[in-house]
């Protein structure tokens, strides 16, 4: 996997946490993202857990986190951060 990626097309799984954070930044809960996806909580929790998904899923995945930007948030220095970076 690249670093910096949150996709291995490879081993077809998502880096739990790079994508923990791309849901988090948009502001939405596991739940919310399931619903918004029209996935399976537990679907959107294996994606999370790092473990090998169907090629809709993570369409359907990739397809949600581009209709939403991701929120500018206030570093701990009181900078604004672009907290969708990496993605």
């Amino acid at each position: 996997m690249a670093d910096g990626a949150i996709w291995d097309p490879a081993t077809r799984s998502f880096r739990g946490d790079r994508l923990h954070q791309a849901i988090l930044c948009r502001g939405w809960t596991s739940a919310e993202f399931a619903r918004i996806t029209k996935l399976h909580l537990g679907s959107v929790y294996n994606a999370l857990h790092g473990r090998p998904v169907r090629d809709g899923t993570a369409i359907r995945i990739f397809e949600a986190l581009e209709k939403r930007q991701p929120m500018s948030v206030l570093s701990s220095t009181g900078s604004e951060s672009d907290s969708g970076r990496g993605l």
